[in-house]
């Protein structure tokens, strides 16, 4: 019978770490597959709504900033976009991104269990929480393209480019995610802090009304992570423009780092978390 013997390794370099996560996500593409099939069916097999519950929440919040609009309740002007299409599209856009910070850390976490008992490429879990996301947008793009088409915003070449900056959007998003995830395992402080602040960050990103121009809440704005590639992305789908062009620039090059990071810390302390979870 052969045994794997497991010896400490001191001074292992970035690189080696690196090459044992693409290892890993090349070995764990399948496992990765077959367990977001898994999931996917187990979640939806005994609901009534089944894949409706992937567009409900943005859609129910997009309903209340629309109703509280037209009773002028609050006041939401000189948006790019009659405002049912602005509201629903930046509301759609925005839980792709929500769900994208929170699944990297979902997904380890519910596995936990599986991990203390058997011996798998722990990147089939990311492999996984990608397909998850995949699925999510092929969905959300299935309804909001229809109904922007409804609205008077029919789609056309600027749509794919439009598609293209929700999977960046979605890549910024795990790459917070995965670099949260390790701190999560740890600290259960980390999932309660993403639910309040989540929703907080919500309002200094412009999801239900436009980019805030010559005060301090502009900067607020432009400067978090989100903003920029959710409103390039609506303006495609809109047909309108932005000039972004340079934040884009910015905040997909960290993003792109951050996820590095993220990968390696993953990497490094999981071994750690998943022994004491079965101590």
């Amino acid at each position: 019978m052969n045994k794997n013997i497991y010896t400490p390794q001191r001074n292992l370099s970035l690189k080696l770490i690196f090459i044992d996560i693409l290892k890993g996500v090349s070995d764990g593409k399948e496992l990765g597959f077959r367990l977001f099939l898994k999931d996917l069916k187990s979640n939806y097999e005994k609901s009534i709504l089944g894949y409706v519950w992937i567009i409900l929440p943005p859609f129910v919040t997009a309903g209340i900033w629309i109703l509280l609009n037209q009773q002028q309740i609050i006041e939401v002007t000189n948006t790019p976009m009659i405002y049912t299409a602005y509201c629903v599209c930046g509301t759609s856009l925005w839980s792709l991104f929500v769900e994208s910070v929170n699944k990297p850390l979902a997904r380890y976490r519910g596995a936990i269990g599986m991990m203390v008992k058997l011996n798998f490429p722990r990147e089939s879990l990311l492999v996984a929480s990608f397909y998850d996301l995949l699925f999510s947008i092929f969905i959300k793009i299935s309804i909001l393209i229809p109904l922007l088409w409804y609205l008077g915003y029919p789609p056309g070449l600027h749509t794919i480019p439009g598609i293209l900056a929700m999977v960046v959007l979605v890549f910024i998003g795990v790459s917070i995610g995965i670099f949260l995830t390790p701190f999560g395992l740890m600290y259960n402080d980390v999932s309660k802090i993403m639910s309040i602040g989540l929703p907080f960050f919500m309002y200094i990103t412009p999801v239900v009304y436009p980019l805030a121009k010559g005060n301090i809440f502009t900067k607020l704005q432009i400067f978090n992570p989100i903003s920029a590639w959710l409103e390039y992305s609506r303006s495609l789908f809109g047909n309108y423009e932005v000039n972004l062009f340079d934040f884009l620039i910015f905040w997909g090059f960290i993003s792109f780092i951050l996820i590095i990071f993220g990968l390696i810390i993953l990497r490094i302390t999981l071994p750690i978390i998943v022994e004491r979870s079965g101590s």
